[in-house]
């Protein structure tokens, strides 16, 4: 397992990296993006240890508005469309998620398989985002939408057991 390098200008303990990469998690290869799931995943069930499961969902905007303002940061020193160190669009989309499992392992693993699908999958919108927006909003609404693939699925699930 090797890190990602930084673009020129971003130092690793500033906090748009921090925030950006998931505390560096994003900068593990390959696979930053399973990476950075399994670190929001980990971070998920630390707050549902004190918190209702649903509060994810206001993390989830919350990090979305500052991992906007992150990628924004990152952008400026890093030409690439969607660098593959950013992973905090992959925090908000498995919040997502897991704020709906079921509270047991199986309910939280099916929320990360299928966050993960659909976030590698990108059903439309999330292809059409993810061609179409560039910014900080074009690295984080694609997994936006895997999220609420996700959410969907498991709340189905839930519906009919």
């Amino acid at each position: 397992m090797a890190l990602r390098p930084f673009p020129s200008g971003l130092h690793a303990f500033s906090p748009s990296v921090l925030i950006a990469t998931v505390g560096g998690a994003g900068r593990l290869q390959p696979a930053s993006g399973t990476w950075g799931s399994l670190a929001a995943l980990a971070i998920g069930l630390l707050w549902i240890s004190v918190a209702p499961a649903s509060s994810l969902l206001i993390g989830a905007v919350l990090a979305y508005a500052v991992g906007a303002w992150a990628c924004t940061h990152w952008l400026k020193h890093d030409a690439t469309e969607d660098p593959q160190a950013i992973v905090i669009d992959e925090l908000v989309g498995m919040w997502m998620a897991l704020a709906v499992a079921p509270p047991h392992i199986w309910g939280y693993l099916g929320a990360f398989v299928l966050f993960r699908f659909f976030d590698i999958v990108k059903l439309w919108p999330a292809n059409w985002i993810d061609q179409n927006i560039d910014g900080p909003h074009g690295i984080m609404a694609d997994d936006v939408i895997a999220g609420l693939y996700a959410m969907a699925i498991l709340m189905l699930i839930q519906y009919f057991n």
